[in-house]
């Protein structure tokens, strides 16, 4: 009566074709073995729900850490330590080719494509006196922008680990889909000798 009872409820199921004579000879998965499946496919779903979470939780403030940036910036692009490091640059590589021409003496017309590239609107002198000025006045606006360029710098940082631990969940998530059809494949595997595509274990234990 139990295997006729068995035999029903799985044709009604539509998981299995055959006879009653057939279903008692077939073998089927020990229940310890849907268990310890139903206990994966649990801690995946488990996982999934945390990667989703968390997630949610970086991109959340990855918006909100724009905002505030934004904010704090009023539309301005605030000079750093390193703008302020390339304007010192271009002002040396300027004194450079000044003291070329009048101290060590070389010609002109050979440091000319040279003088071109450092300014190609400016003579070599007014070009490195602008150099000078800028130079002077980022370090002025840096100095005076002190607080707020240290705020945006660090807003800046987080916003780069954010987007950097977003970009790991992301393939945590491909990740976690490659285990889970992996798992998915040996679940099904498990039920081929019976010739039967199962339900979720929770649904085959019952």
């Amino acid at each position: 009566m139990a295997n006729k009872n068995c035999a029903a409820d799985l044709r009604r199921a539509g998981l299995w074709q055959g006879d009653l004579d057939e279903l008692q000879w077939t073998s089927f998965p020990l229940p310890a073995t849907v268990r310890s499946f139903e206990a994966e496919f649990l801690e995946q779903e488990k996982r999934g729900e945390r990667i989703e979470r968390d997630y949610n939780r970086a991109a959340d403030e990855r918006k909100e850490v724009e905002v505030r940036r934004q904010a704090l910036l009023k539309g301005e692009t605030l000079p750093t330590e390193s703008d302020l490091q390339a304007k010192r640059q271009k002002r040396q590589r300027g004194w450079q080719l000044i003291k070329r021409v009048w101290v060590d003496g070389e010609e002109f017309d050979r440091l000319a494509e040279e003088i071109k590239a450092y300014d190609a609107d400016r003579s070599l002198v007014e070009a490195y006196e602008h150099q000078v000025e800028a130079a002077d006045r980022m370090a002025d606006r840096l100095s005076s922008e002190a607080e707020r360029t240290a705020q945006s710098a660090a807003l800046s940082r987080r916003m780069e680990d954010l987007h950097l631990a977003l970009k790991e969940m992301d393939e945590q998530r491909h990740q976690l889909e490659r285990a889970t059809d992996e798992l998915t494949e040996r679940w099904l595997k498990l039920w081929s000798e019976a010739e039967m595509t199962p339900l979720s274990p929770a649904e085959m234990r019952e």
